[in-house]
């Protein structure tokens, strides 16, 4: 594929990139959903990885108090984790 997909054109610039974290997804319900994922994949005995840390990152997101907010929050948190210095243009 080309890398391309809808939420890098579309929903992180309305969010992440606007720095507007007013709930559309929120991280409480992406939570919700990853664990009923990550349960119905130990039922199947699938080992899913990638998403054991991406749950990771989305709970510590709400154990920061951000659970009502965007799911794109936990974007913004692990950049400013890691302070990477970003251009200004998109």
């Amino acid at each position: 594929g080309s890398g391309s997909s809808w939420i890098l054109r579309e929903w992180l610039p309305e969010t992440l990139f606007a720095d507007d974290f007013a709930k559309r997804f929120s991280l409480d319900l992406m939570c919700k959903d990853m664990r009923i994922v990550e349960a119905t994949a130990a039922d199947l005995g699938l080992d899913v990885p990638a998403l054991v840390v991406a749950h990771a990152a989305f709970a510590r997101a709400v154990e920061a108090g951000h659970g009502d907010e965007d799911f794109s929050r936990a974007i913004a948190l692990r950049l400013e984790a890691a302070r990477p210095e970003l251009p200004h243009e998109r």
